[in-house]
C-alpha cells in the first residue's frame, strides 16, 4: 500500500514565514528524508526564506542541502570523529574556499 500526501504549499509557506518573522533565531532542521519532502526541497525552502543557518542530522546530509541551493551555515547535530572521510572533505573544501564553515 502506498501513501500520498498533499500539502497546501501556500499555507505551509505562510506558516513558515510567520514563524521566522517572529523569531530570527529559529534554525530549520533538515534531516533524514525530511518527512518525505526530501533534503534538497527543504534546503531550497530554507534558502527561499533567507535562513542564515540550518541544521542537519549527519555530515553526510550537508551535500544534499548544498545541492538544494542553501549557501548559509550548516550545523551538524551528530558528533563526528577526526578522520571521518566526509568531514575531512568538507573541511578541505571550506579551507580552499576560504569560508571556514561548511
Amino acid at each position: 500500500m502506498s501513501l500520498v500526501m498533499h500539502v497546501d504549499t501556500a499555507a505551509w509557506r505562510s506558516h513558515q514565514g510567520a514563524v521566522l518573522a517572529g523569531d530570527r533565531l529559529t534554525v530549520p532542521v533538515i534531516k533524514g528524508n525530511g518527512y518525505g519532502f526530501g533534503l534538497e526541497r527543504l534546503a531550497g525552502e530554507a534558502a527561499r526564506l533567507t535562513a542564515d543557518v540550518v541544521a542537519v542530522g549527519t555530515a553526510g546530509e550537508v551535500a544534499a542541502v548544498r545541492a538544494g541551493g542553501f549557501t548559509g551555515d550548516v550545523v551538524v547535530l551528530t558528533p563526528w570523529r577526526p578522520g571521518d572521510p566526509i568531514v575531512e572533505q568538507m573541511l578541505d573544501e571550506a579551507a580552499q574556499s576560504g569560508s571556514g564553515s561548511s
